[in-house]
């Protein structure tokens, strides 16, 4: 292989290994302290997530990253094995499958992993250097040859860069989202005035309404 895949190969295991220990990290129990008379609840100390202001991520939600984590860098190094064999498939589209007319499944409760840039490597302080690194690599030149090559390197980059806090090329960052046009409201009625002519109110009225306004208010 390569020293680039060489590279590759070494921050991706290292990726890989250090969302492992997040995964299966858990943490530790609070402990009550007594000092004289007050009970104080001191929390156990923090290794993975050292940043006390982020909320806790549940277990489920971290074993699910560690699992789309391993498949999507044991997709990657196969592509660059390929890609450097020559042997690298041709994309294939996805066609329209036919309906299912089967009754619907019932949905499971769904979680979803936080959406920040850089969640994951806030809540784990190796990450940041592993994701300084793998910016590095990406805006390598010798990178470019097989990222245009694969697109689907591309889609398996991009959401473990932005969990991390890995910078993209410009090659490999998507287009902007064109914003939606919502229809023009149709304008609001405006209230008629006290002095409008329509209303035909007395003078009296209208001061009275006012002096009411002023010392109550509007409604």
């Amino acid at each position: 292989m390569s020293p680039i895949g060489n590279q590759l190969t070494l921050i991706l295991q290292s990726v890989l290994t250090v969302l492992r220990a997040f995964a299966l990290w858990s943490p530790p129990p609070a402990r009550a302290v007594s000092l004289g008379r007050d009970t104080w609840i001191v929390p156990g100390a923090r290794r993975m997530e050292d940043n006390p202001h982020l909320p806790l991520i549940p277990a489920e939600l971290r074993i699910l990253l560690r699992d789309r984590a391993a498949r999507a860098v044991t997709r990657l190094l196969a592509l660059f094995a390929l890609w450097q064999a020559g042997t690298l498939p041709k994309p294939q589209y996805n066609y329209p499958r036919p309906h299912n007319h089967a009754a619907p499944r019932p949905r499971q409760p769904y979680q979803r992993l936080p959406r920040s840039r850089a969640w994951a490597g806030a809540r784990v302080f190796e990450l940041r250097a592993y994701a300084s690194q793998l910016s590095h690599l990406l805006a390598n030149p010798d990178m470019a040859p097989f990222l245009a090559a694969c697109p689907q390197a591309g889609r398996l980059l991009r959401p473990l860069c932005h969990a991390i806090g890995a910078d993209l090329p410009l090659h490999l960052q998507l287009p902007a989202r064109p914003s939606r046009k919502r229809p023009p409201r149709p304008p609001r009625p405006r209230p008629l005035k006290l002095t409008d002519p329509s209303l035909k109110l007395p003078p009296y009225v209208i001061r009275a309404v006012r002096y009411f306004r002023r010392k109550y208010g509007r409604d």
